[in-house]
């Protein structure tokens, strides 16, 4: 028996792949003596289900590292987004008064 470990999240669903490998291999075992017909069904649906959960698991890893990234560019451009507003802002300044002045006259 093997002990349970608790508060402890699962890594990227490796543990839960682990644990639906061993229960599966438990409830084929059992299926393969009372119904062998249902057996290639609960293989089929075990596949489609691990395919399924790793699928998840890649989404969710890729979705992590974009994450990673665009705050790495966000940090390596703050300068240059810094400037950028600065020249907006005067840019905006200059032009407002320019405006006001034509009115005035």
């Amino acid at each position: 028996m093997h002990a349970v470990r608790h508060n402890v999240p699962p890594r990227c669903f490796g543990d839960v792949i682990h644990a639906l490998y061993k229960f599966t291999t438990y409830l084929l075992t059992y299926l393969l003596w009372k119904q062998p017909e249902a057996l290639e069904r609960l293989e089929s649906h075990i596949l489609e289900q691990e395919s399924e959960i790793t699928n998840v698991e890649n989404r969710a890893c890729f979705a992590l590292h974009c994450i990673q990234m665009e705050t790495q560019l966000v940090y390596a451009n703050m300068e240059v987004l810094a400037s950028a507003l600065e020249k907006l802002a005067e840019y905006e300044r200059v032009t407002h008064c320019e405006v006001s002045f034509c009115r005035s006259q």
